[in-house]
């Protein structure tokens, strides 16, 4: 290795040092200042940033990884986590891995278990956000809580939709839009989700 690819190296690592805590110090101090509540475990990586907005409530388990850098990233990667209102929340296990470009926005409540995986571009809504009916359109629509058990693993670009609640240990597979219960132990696959398989272990 020559002594500019190992300079080179050394710059990158010490470059991706300095954002993980540039993030970790924005989401402490600054993110998080508006919320109504707010408990923050040990442990927590930062590789991309982590935008807080809102003012209900968010408590984050210990060891919790935000972000990949070597996987699929647009933009800078920024994670949302958006407690709307002072009684919404969003609780988050222990050891709970994020992927990059994920939303998750609560009118009441979204719950994620210990051990889970969030993938790339995962979008997690527990509200319609506006009324089915035309002269509802600009009020707020219906809510209701979702709630991910522990160790599930949801693929790229899965979309979970409010009231939906997922069994330990499933399997939700990329791009599938979940608008209903899924059982625990399963695989699940479409659009809406549905169950393709019994989990094989």
């Amino acid at each position: 290795m020559s002594i500019t690819h190992w300079l080179a190296l050394r710059c990158k690592r010490y470059s991706r040092g300095i954002a993980r805590r540039v993030n970790r110090a924005r989401f402490k101090y600054f993110e998080t200042a508006g919320l109504h509540s707010v408990e923050i475990g040990a442990g927590l990586s930062f590789q991309v940033p982590v935008r807080v907005d809102g003012i209900g409530s968010l408590t984050i388990g210990d060891r919790c990884g935000f972000g990949f850098r070597q996987t699929l990233c647009f933009g800078n990667g920024e994670i949302l986590l958006q407690p709307r209102t002072e009684a919404s929340e969003i609780t988050i296990g222990d050891r709970v891995s994020f992927s990059n470009n994920i939303s998750i926005i609560a009118n009441t409540s979204v719950s994620i278990g210990d051990r889970c995986l969030i993938g790339d571009g995962v979008t997690i809504f527990d509200s319609d956000f506006h009324g089915i009916h035309p002269d509802q359109r600009h009020q707020l629509g219906n809510h209701s809580p979702v709630s991910i058990s522990n160790n599930v693993w949801l693929g790229s670009r899965v979309m979970v939709l409010k009231g939906v609640s997922i069994g330990e240990n499933s399997i939700v597979a990329a791009m599938s839009v979940v608008t209903k219960d899924i059982p625990a132990n399963v695989i699940a696959a479409g659009n809406p989700a549905r169950v393709i398989n019994n989990a094989p272990w």
